[in-house]
């Protein structure tokens, strides 16, 4: 496969995760875009939730508190929203942005 190729695939595949995350509300879709690059607003409860990266890490944002992880598996699993882990609110969770 040249460059070419490569980028093609890697364009087509991320409209189909895009797709399927706004579609389908796939928390798979949303890890993968984020290990993509991509970053995400969310609104929970009427309260703003943002994950982005520095430095390497992916930051977890609700509300004025911030947390840094090494990937987004430990986001999904440990950041908390309102005392409860993100993973449990996911379903609750409306799309605010897709950077």
């Amino acid at each position: 496969m040249n460059k070419e190729e490569i980028k093609r695939n890697n364009i087509i595949l991320h409209e189909a995760l895009t797709k399927e995350l706004l579609n389908n509300h796939s928390i798979a879709a949303l890890m993968k875009l984020i290990e993509m690059g991509r970053e995400i607003e969310l609104i929970y409860n009427n309260k703003s939730i943002s994950i982005t990266h520095l430095d390497n890490k992916i930051l977890f944002s609700f509300e004025d508190s911030t947390e840094r992880f090494n990937d987004i598996w430990s986001v999904i699993v440990q950041g908390r929203t309102d005392g409860d882990f993100f993973i449990d609110c996911w379903n609750e969770m409306s799309i605010k942005a897709l950077f």
